[in-house]
């Protein structure tokens, strides 16, 4: 049993290099300009966001509460079409839930982890709200603050500029959730999250969807994960093949009774953005709405 949990976890690892690896070729030096103590996306090409939002033009805007993009910088469209589709003139805040790629917190008390770091970005500083996370550490006992881990996740840098373009008064909740299938936890961290944070609160999920698969694969598992999402509840959340069931968990939690308004602005997979792997990642973007 330890050795099979020891090879998934391997397994997880490994893809996850792999799903970035081509994304690092096109990432910028993470060091020039930075703001001391500050923490910075590792693709901060203001250009490279300038020609992604003059591609896709103009979306019509809907109002949400909640949505999930990927987080692959080869997608960059595809989460410029998510990201400018959304009406942003009353968000006060965004919360950007990740998974924790390379088990930084697979031996820790933690389940998430925070950072009350501000991030520069090229369309200037973001933020964080730290008085939500303030209020999630007290409400919450297996939530943290682990500043390091955010260096590395592309889970979280990756949205950071986006976010920071569409939403430019907003300020950020940055969430790294560990790798666990106690979803009941989740869940209830989710019911908490919407409770604490109140009304102008945006749940925003970072997560890609099928790993390694050839396209008819990952076809056949997104249009289940779709299903599931439009179905969404907690017994269907193994149904969904993504790199964070347990994000989904707290996005469950967070939509409470709009969590069957799932709204697909796209599916798409690595091979539609240039990749020339055989083995695809897919992406699966989408909205949940208000009533």
């Amino acid at each position: 049993m330890l050795l099979a949990l020891f090879l998934l976890a391997g397994s997880f690892y490994f893809f996850n290099l792999k799903e970035n690896e081509l994304d690092m070729k096109l990432a910028i030096d993470n060091s020039s300009g930075k703001k001391e103590n500050n923490l910075r996306s590792f693709f901060n090409n203001k250009d490279e966001y300038d020609k992604a939002f003059s591609a896709v033009g103009s979306n019509e805007k809907k109002e949400i509460l909640a949505g999930i993009t990927s987080h692959h910088f080869l997608a960059k469209e595809l989460i410029t079409r998510f990201y400018s589709g959304i009406e942003n003139t009353s968000v006060e805040k965004v919360i950007i839930v990740g998974p924790d790629h390379y088990g930084k917190l697979s031996d820790k008390d933690t389940d998430v982890v925070m950072t009350e770091i501000s991030w520069d970005t090229p369309f200037g500083e973001l933020n964080p709200d730290k008085d939500l996370m303030q209020k999630i550490l007290k409400n919450n006992a297996r939530t943290g603050i682990n500043d390091d881990v955010f260096k590395v996740e592309h889970a979280i840098y990756t949205e950071v500029p986006f976010i920071k373009k569409v939403f430019m008064q907003t300020e950020i909740v940055p969430m790294i959730v560990k790798n666990n299938y106690s979803y009941e936890e989740f869940v209830k961290i989710g019911e908490k999250l919407r409770k604490t944070a109140g009304e102008n609160a945006l749940m925003i999920v970072s997560s890609d969807f099928s790993h390694e698969a050839t396209v008819k694969e990952a076809k056949e598992q997104d249009d289940l994960s779709i299903i599931n999402l439009q179905d969404f509840r907690f017994d269907n959340l193994n149904n969904i093949s993504c790199d964070c069931r347990a994000c989904m968990a707290v996005l469950l939690g967070f939509l409470g009774p709009n969590a069957n308004n799932f709204y697909l602005v796209e599916n798409k997979n690595s091979s539609n953005f240039g990749s020339p792997d055989e083995k695809v990642t897919s992406y699966i973007s989408g909205y949940f709405l208000y009533d």
